[in-house]
């Protein structure tokens, strides 16, 4: 852990920390006994307002006895550099989520994680304190687990729907078209035709041609235009499987700073498209895809919303596509030496999310590529 978060969670007074024990033990007596332990959780942080995500465990005295309690805490510097997410992220209205308890008594089994605390006794910094997930099932989801996940995401998008938002601040609207306009797609569509020939291209394209991922590209600029006409709800925005949890038949969500008005579908779209590119099981996910789809239109139904079927379809092409094109074009990173990756691309974090060796990433990205002339030709029929 760098000095600075733990020179900011040593700051945090025994009021506080006895107020979480209290919420994570369902106790409103509990003492502390002895000084909580630290240990950061390792993960890379896009947001750059993030400062760290840390498990926090100690023990308190109840009329039970002594007893272990753990949360994990959220450390955000609100004046710090946002970089290129502030126009989709908003970390302010992450805090007022949790400091309001919003969506917590929806009845649905989409949720927030539970919220001991927000407080902000240290200047400019915002400290979150939330259930620990950490023993929850998390990325990456087998597709059973996705089914369910689906369904959920889809109540939550169907329960909002035409519903008064009360709201403690202003969501964004379209947020999965900005995301679009800032796809790393755009610069390296141009670079796949050049690595052709590649070694980890022609693994990539053993069924296909790169003409596929191309005309998944050139499309998704129209049929993106024509998803803004259709009907919004309110999306969970950032809906991929690093921000999700199974615990008790829930999904648990975690870090609700992208909540937007957006097309119903679009968060499917995240969350499939996203799952493709966690642990090894992508090829598997796309097998079952329309599976998963219909398991999330059922949710919209079980909530009276009922949007007509290609509507839906054409918004979860929204961000699904995305997700395709950027698989399609990995050979222009996959095909460069580790001696010259380009360094704002971690290669850690990728074999950490693809659960695979830098170079066995094409051979598992195949099993998605295969897939890609199939999207073609349905993207082309939706937009007929």
């Amino acid at each position: 852990m760098d000095e600075r978060l733990e020179s900011i969670l040593n700051s945090v007074s025994d009021d506080d920390f006895t107020t979480v024990a209290r919420g994570a033990l369902g106790s409103t007596s509990a003492t502390l006994t002895g000084s909580p332990v630290f240990s950061e959780i390792t993960e890379a942080h896009y947001d750059l307002r993030t400062v760290g995500i840390v498990k926090v465990e100690g023990t308190a005295r109840t009329s039970d006895g002594e007893m272990p309690w753990s949360s994990v805490v959220k450390v955000i510097d609100i004046n710090a550099d946002p970089g290129r997410f502030s126009y989709w992220v908003h970390p302010e209205q992450e805090e007022l989520v949790y400091e309001n308890h919003l969506f917590a008594s929806d009845g649905l089994q989409f949720r927030p994680a539970t919220c001991y605390l927000a407080s902000n006794t240290v200047p400019s910094l915002n400290l979150i304190w939330l259930e620990d997930l950490t023993g929850a099932d998390g990325a990456p989801f087998s597709v059973s687990q996705l089914f369910e996940i689906a369904r959920n995401v889809g109540e939550f998008n169907g329960f909002h729907h035409g519903r008064p938002l009360n709201l403690p601040f202003e969501p964004a609207t379209d947020r999965f078209y900005a995301r679009w306009k800032d796809s790393p797609s755009h610069s390296m569509i141009g670079g796949l035709t050049e690595l052709r020939d590649h070694k980890s291209t022609r693994t990539m394209y053993r069924n296909s041609a790169v003409e596929a991922t191309m005309e998944i590209y050139s499309l998704m600029e129209r049929l993106n235009e024509r998803v803004k006409d259709h009907k919004r709800s309110l999306s969970f925005g950032d809906c991929q499987p690093g921000n999700l949890f199974r615990r008790d038949q829930d999904t648990v969500a975690i870090d609700w700073a992208s909540l937007t008005l957006d097309p119903i579908g679009v968060d499917l779209g995240v969350l499939v498209g996203s799952s493709t590119r966690r642990g090894r099981n992508g090829p598997e996910v796309l097998l079952h895809e329309k599976q998963i789809y219909e398991s999330y239109r059922e949710g919209l139904a079980s909530q009276g919303c009922n949007v007509p079927a290609d509507d839906v379809r054409r918004a979860f092409f929204g961000q699904f596509g995305e997700f395709l094109t950027r698989t399609g074009v990995s050979p222009f990173w996959t095909a460069t030496s580790r001696e010259d990756i380009p360094k704002d691309i971690s290669v850690e974090n990728i074999e950490k999310h693809f659960e695979t060796p830098w170079d066995e990433i094409p051979e598992l990205l195949a099993g998605i590529v295969d897939h890609i002339p199939g999207y073609v030709e349905e993207l082309n029929a939706l937009l007929e």
